[in-house]
């Protein structure tokens, strides 16, 4: 993902200087769901709608989950992962949640 705002200094956790000298690199991981709240938060814009990603300029967004196809699904927190199969009952407990809220306002259309 690239931001480019001319004329304004972004804040990235975990950035450092490009080897051109021009801008910010960061190895943080970045999905899909990641960008409504991180244009959200880098437009000061207040936040009334639930999103399942996290701004990357939170520190405090610390997981990303990924549907790798056939139930799998792989949970990224804290530079750690793990796969799991949802069909086979070994589900972490905080994909479970995600997972249970993510069907839940899909199937009551509340996703916005």
């Amino acid at each position: 993902m690239i931001f480019f705002w001319p004329n304004h200094t972004l804040w990235l956790p975990h950035a450092s200087v490009n080897s051109q000298g021009t801008g910010l690199t960061s190895s943080m991981l970045m999905q899909h769901a990641d960008l409504y709240p991180t244009l959200i938060d880098l437009l000061s814009l207040p936040d009334t709608c639930y999103a399942f990603g996290h701004s990357i300029f939170d520190p405090q967004g610390t997981f990303h989950i990924a549907y790798l196809g056939n139930s799998t699904y792989q949970l990224t927190q804290s530079q750690e992962s793990v796969t799991f199969n949802a069909t086979q009952g070994d589900i972490p407990p905080l994909a479970q949640a995600l997972l249970q809220q993510y069907t839940h306002r899909l199937i009551e259309n509340k996703l916005r």
